[in-house]
């Protein structure tokens, strides 16, 4: 088997290179240790290494404005989404369904916003909303509610995620809401702990509220730094075309453009971050792996 390509440099270009890595992980908060969060470090050096000099600006460029939320970031995201819902516009409510937010085909399909869910039903929402905690309800099948929707009192539903892209799986997960299981006087709530600017833009108007803690904009499309973004495409593919299998995910799957990881990656982020293989089959060191 063929070993990967790898561009050669001086070794002043390289150490300025990773120099300029290492204050990018160190203005973020990112630990350097091989011990924590998978070695990210030095598989990013692995990948910048691979790269020439005109990819490797886009990268770090991009690797600025990245968001990396791993699971112990979660409860602060949590409680500042919390925080800025109007509780006192749902005290009318005497039940609260907690739902993943899942399109219908997807009920059986386990996600890393899944996580979520139980905190969201016995810790968060009976505080915030001072609600007895026998009357917050762990919903696992929305539909299991369709047979009851003659019968039911109003409740407010919480639907939850840890994020939000191009909105098409909230979007069918609100439609069917919608259509089969809302009675007149149901509140609805989106929460998500980070929502794609145009995700948030398309689903807010479905929903009474839709709270995220960051709003994230697309990497280079947004980008206040990247003055000639037709050439950062370029050069973006150029790298993607590097990578094994990326048909469906250039630019992130729907070009989301996205530049950011929780407890997984999102397809949504541009795969050169995330895409374990390369176009030959073999590994890829992305920094932020994406396991099925």
């Amino acid at each position: 088997m063929a070993r990967p390509q790898v561009i050669i440099t001086t070794m002043s270009s390289t150490h300025k290179i990773i120099d300029r890595l290492r204050d990018i992980f160190n203005a973020h908060g990112w630990s350097l240790s091989k011990k924590t969060y998978g070695a990210k470090f030095d598989r990013f050096c692995d990948l910048i290494l691979k790269l020439n000099e005109q990819e490797q600006d886009v990268i770090l460029t991009l690797a600025e404005d990245f968001v990396f939320l791993p699971f112990e970031k979660y409860p602060s995201l949590v409680e500042d989404c919390f925080n800025k819902i109007d509780t006192q516009k749902y005290s009318h409510h005497q039940k609260i369904f907690v739902v993943s937010l899942k399109a219908p085909s997807d009920t059986k399909k386990s996600k890393s916003g899944d996580s979520l869910l139980y905190s969201f039903a016995h810790q968060y929402a009976p505080v915030f909303f001072e609600m007895d905690p026998d009357k917050v309800i762990l919903l696992p099948k929305i539909n299991s509610l369709t047979d009851k929707r003659r019968s039911r009192k109003p409740a407010l539903f919480l639907f939850a995620d840890d994020f939000v892209g191009t909105g098409d799986t909230g979007f069918a997960a609100i439609d069917n809401f919608n259509r089969n299981i809302r009675v007149d006087g149901d509140s609805c709530i989106l929460l998500s702990l980070v929502s794609m600017e145009s995700g948030f833009n398309r689903l807010s108007s479905l929903v009474d509220e839709f709270v995220t803690s960051i709003i994230a904009k697309k990497g280079i499309k947004d980008s206040e730094k990247i003055t000639d973004k037709a050439n950062a495409y370029t050069v973006m593919k150029s790298i993607e075309d590097k990578l094994h299998d990326v048909v469906d995910y250039r630019y992130g799957f729907m070009q989301s453009e996205s530049l950011v990881s929780l407890i997984r990656t999102p397809d949504n982020t541009f795969p050169v971050f995330w895409r374990g293989k390369d176009s030959s089959g073999d590994v890829w060191p992305a920094p932020f792996l994406r396991t099925e």
